[in-house]
Parts: C-alpha cells; structure tokens; sequence
C-alpha cells in the first residue's frame, strides 16, 4: 500500500553543517536527496517509506526539509563515517554536497500511519515513542502524528517492528510559489 501527503520527487540530505553540542557529543547535520526514480516510494521492507528508510540508516534525526525537498538529518559526529556507508547502499538516495544551496528550511516532525483497520495505535504506545497524535482517520485507518523532537532512527526502528503499523510516510512540506513571483532558494 501506497500513502503520501502532497508528493514531491522525495528527499534525503546530506550537508555536514557544524551543530550544537549535546551531551559532549559535536552534533553535525546531513542533507538527502531521496528519488524514487519511477519505482514506488517505499524501502526495502516496504514499510518504511524510502526517505524514512534513509533516515533509519543514517542512525539520526529526521529534524527539517528544505524547499527542494532536502531531508535534513542530525546526528552525531562520530557516526557520520558510518552513516554515509549505509547510504551509499540505498537506492536513489544522495548525499548532498555542502557545495549546493539547500533551499528554505522547514521543520519536518510530522509522519503519516497506516494502521491495520482494527489495531489503531493507542495514545500510550504513541507517548512511548516520542509521538503525539495530530489527526485521526479511522475511515481509511490513518493517522498523522507529530514528534517533538524531530523523527529518530530509533523511532522508525520501532514503528516498523510494530505489528499494527501497516506504512509509514512522512509528511511532506512543499512550497508553491504565487504566480509571477521568482522561484525561490
């Protein structure tokens, strides 16, 4: 099954940007592009999403996606060696070279589950997960949650281990630009 909020040729980043220092540990942020590249936008598992699929890899935080369409990951800088091998690994999935202008920033915090039509996911189970329910579907077993703290690996880890999670799809932002005004960066 097949789910996505506005679809935009997806996403995954890769820009190692400096960030602030967590626990001792120097924080750096990637930026992917992620592109289906006609094949569905699923990963391996088909449970994932191919850009969720790419942030799991990473091993980092889903934090942000610029208006090109550029995941923007964080994690630590001691795990970029290993983060950038998994990548490599993926199917349409690019790292972004700090050389390239990202585009606008937007926080990116919110995924849309597919839920077996019987199982909904309970508010405990979502808390548990970092995850506070937005919207809910029942109808076509939908729901839209939000994490606080941008989407962890260890997140979707869990989500995709979850026997009630049938797909997960983050939300997309994009922008449209009005008519006769410049594209935007």
């Amino acid at each position: 099954m097949f789910i996505r909020s506005i679809v935009v040729a997806s996403l995954a980043c890769a820009i190692s940007l400096a960030g602030e220092s967590s626990q001792g540990a120097e924080k750096v942020r990637m930026l992917l592009q992620v592109r289906s590249g006609g094949r569905p936008n699923y990963g391996p598992n088909r449970k994932l999403s191919l850009p969720l699929e790419a942030v799991r890899a990473s091993g980092g935080t889903l934090i942000g996606q610029t208006s090109k369409g550029y995941l923007i990951i964080e994690l630590s800088e001691t795990a970029l060696p290993q983060a950038r091998k998994a990548l490599r690994r993926l199917p349409g999935v690019r790292i972004v070279p700090t050389s390239e202008k990202p585009g606008k920033l937007h926080r990116a915090n919110r995924l849309i589950l597919k839920y077996d039509k019987n199982r909904r996911l309970s508010t405990g189970k979502l808390r548990r997960l970092g995850l506070t329910s937005v919207r809910d579907h029942p109808l076509t077993s939908l729901l839209v949650v939000s994490g606080d703290k941008g989407i962890s690996a260890r997140t979707l880890e869990q989500l995709d281990a979850d026997p009630d999670v049938v797909y997960v799809e983050h939300d997309q932002i994009i922008q449209i630009d009005k008519p006769g005004a410049k594209p935007s960066e």
